[in-house]
Order: structure tokens, then C-alpha cells, then sequence
């Protein structure tokens, strides 16, 4: 099990917390971007799993 089941019994379901992840990386790779684009596109991805997507403040785009 990639995600620890503990995440589960907290409310959080593991493919929302680790899909956006692999989704990213083969679209980074897919796309050939480099080591920063590949990184920034990580750091947007992180923001949807967190929740921080709700407030367009925190996430500048």
C-alpha cells in the first residue's frame, strides 16, 4: 500500500493525496520539462491535496 492506512481512517482518500503526484510526473515528462518547470509543477500540484487551492490568495499561478 502506497499510502499508509491511517490516512484513510483520518478522511483522506489516498488517490486525491498521491494521484496528483504521478499525474504531474508523467505529464513533466511527457511535456520534457526541466528539473525548475518540473518542480513548479509540483509545487501547484501539492496545493490541490492540501486544500489551499480554496483560497487563490495563497496560491500564486
Amino acid at each position: 500500500m502506497l499510502i499508509h492506512k491511517g490516512t484513510l481512517i483520518l478522511g483522506w482518500l489516498g488517490t486525491k493525496v498521491a494521484g496528483v503526484f504521478g499525474a504531474v510526473g508523467a505529464a513533466a515528462r511527457l511535456l520534457e520539462l526541466d528539473a525548475g518547470q518540473a518542480t513548479h509543477a509540483l509545487s501547484v500540484a501539492a496545493s490541490d491535496p492540501s486544500g489551499t487551492m480554496e483560497y487563490d490568495q495563497v496560491v500564486q499561478r
